[in-house]
């Protein structure tokens, strides 16, 4: 095993095997060859995978790690970075749809960061297997493992968001009330919704889910359902209602599709290099390469095209990315043409939702001061490029609470603009519930309404006359605050901190705050 030592004011970074991040962070201001205390580092090299063990303290708590379905604090319990499509999720399902493999390690008198950068499987084992220990296993030679040190936790944070990337400022209407559903259509009805909402609370974003599509086909609107999308989004916008429509990475393969035939020469292949496909919504699909710089560029085409219909945002989905047999998950050794070179997909797995999310936001960002591209997948530094929501909820009391942990983790491990489906997307909840959400993600950066097609209703007209005026009470109480948020989201950009987090991050010496977990 060979690694280097690097180190600059903010981090000491341990290089193994001459990995080149595919994510090219800063290297600016890096010495070589400092001497570091190896006291609390071990590695470990068995069977292709690197092991390395940190010091846990008996009086000690670890947070961040993004996306978890579980309370803050990490210890005692092993996690995965993987990217990993649940279908849907309970409390202490793991892994998720997203991987930050960034960590606090909170002392009694100081903290400590890490950051394993490898966009390929990580292990985590937080004390479970050695009480002392923290245990990692990353399923790679090659990756870069950063050391941080500071005086508090934003200090850390501060640190690792100036090496990964500056939180995305999204624009001002991103933040407002939003509504979805899987799928409002066709365009008459859609348009009956919002006007229906519009008498209770402001509407500032309507999200369209896959049903707005033909036959599934990306960049395409089902004109039986949307006869002239043109003047159906102007529509919305004399409402002062924005639109955002999901696109997925899944291209069906069909010589009489352009879209499909614009993007060959792009797509992931197989070992043998051919096209790899397997099924997704659209039948047999194909999967744009994002990683190397012709296929951004070809993608970020398409998207400006479909921005000329007057679409305001991107919603990306399904990029972890799923695919709709056996595990869910791109076959491990399928090829990507990287801008570093011929890479298998189990080694950059993670980090496929960055570089899609990467050329949405560029060909946005020639036309738009503030682009707004919304995600469920990403690795680190996807903050860069995309606000992300947690992914399929299910509606429960479990997850009302959850919650508050799942976004706030992901706030404090970077991914500032952050927010969760309002109601829980899976299952049938009640009213009760629904003004519940209302009230928990008061303050969250996003606040979407988003319900699955065979779940409750849970429009606002369609509740019972007190629930109505407690889910009107929370949308007007969120606008009066609606300039603080925003500058918690413009401060998260300028100055690296997070937009909501949880007690035990600026509350670190506090032993009691670790366990509060509903503020």
């Amino acid at each position: 095993m060979s690694y280097s030592i690097y180190h600059n004011e903010d981090y000491v970074r341990f290089n193994f095997n001459a990995y080149s991040s595919i994510m090219d962070f800063n290297r600016n201001g890096e010495k070589e060859g400092i001497k570091y205390d190896m006291d609390d580092l071990v590695f470990e090299e068995r069977s292709e995978i690197t092991f390395i063990t940190i010091d846990l303290p008996v009086k000690s708590h670890v947070i961040g790690l993004g996306e978890r379905a579980c309370g803050v604090d990490r210890k005692r319990r092993k996690m995965i970075c993987y990217n990993t499509d649940p279908n849907t999720y309970r409390k202490d399902q793991d892994p998720l749809y997203s991987s930050i493999p960034f960590f606090y390690v909170i002392k009694e008198k100081d903290v400590k960061g890490y950051f394993v950068d490898f966009p390929g499987r990580i292990d985590f084992d937080f004390g479970v297997e050695i009480y002392n220990r923290i245990k990692i296993g990353v399923h790679s030679e090659s990756f870069d493992l950063y050391c941080f040190t500071g005086k508090t936790p934003e200090d850390i944070l501060r640190q690792y968001l100036s090496l990964t990337g500056s939180p995305v400022i999204i624009p001002e209407w991103a933040t407002g009330h939003a509504i979805s559903r899987y799928t409002y259509y066709p365009d008459r009805v859609a348009l009956e919704v919002l006007d229906s909402y519009r008498e209770y609370v402001p509407v500032d974003a309507m999200y369209f889910d896959i049903h707005h599509m033909d036959m599934y086909k990306l960049f395409t609107w089902d004109r039986g359902r949307f006869k002239d999308p043109e003047k159906f989004i102007d529509e919305l916008h004399k409402r002062n209602t924005k639109i955002v429509t999901i696109v997925d990475p899944s291209v069906k393969v069909d010589q009489n599709y352009d879209v499909f035939n614009r993007l060959n020469g792009t797509y992931v292949e197989t070992k043998n290099g051919e096209i790899y496909t397997a099924p997704m919504w659209p039948g047999k699909s194909a999967f744009p390469d994002f990683f190397n710089r012709e296929g951004r560029r070809r993608w970020g085409e398409e998207i400006r095209e479909w921005l000329k219909y007057g679409v305001d945002g991107i919603w990306l989905d399904m990029n972890e990315p799923t695919v709709l047999q056996g595990d869910k998950t791109m076959e491990g050794d399928a090829i990507h043409r990287t801008d570093h070179g011929i890479m298998r997909h189990r080694d950059v797995r993670n980090a496929y939702a960055n570089v899609q999310a990467m050329a949405p936001y560029e060909a946005m960002a020639e036309i738009r001061e503030k682009p707004f591209i919304l995600t469920r997948a990403g690795y680190s530094g996807i903050q860069k490029y995309a606000a992300m929501w947690t992914g399929d909820n299910l509606s429960s009391e479990d997850d009302l609470h959850m919650q508050i942990s799942t976004a706030s983790s992901l706030s404090i491990s970077g991914v500032t603009s952050c927010g969760c489906d309002l109601g829980g997307f899976f299952n049938r909840g009640n009213p009760h519930l629904l003004a519940a959400y209302y009230r928990m993600a008061l303050f969250f950066p996003l606040y979407r309404n988003h319900k699955d097609i065979e779940g409750n209703d849970q429009e606002i007209f369609m509740q019972p006359s007190e629930i109505r005026e407690d889910m009107a009470e929370s949308v007007s109480m969120r606008y009066k605050f609606l300039d603080q948020i925003y500058q918690a989201v413009y401060f998260s950009h300028k100055y690296l901190k997070p937009t909501i987090s949880p007690l035990s991050f600026y509350y670190w010496k506090d032993q009691d705050a670790i366990h509060i977990e509903d503020q």
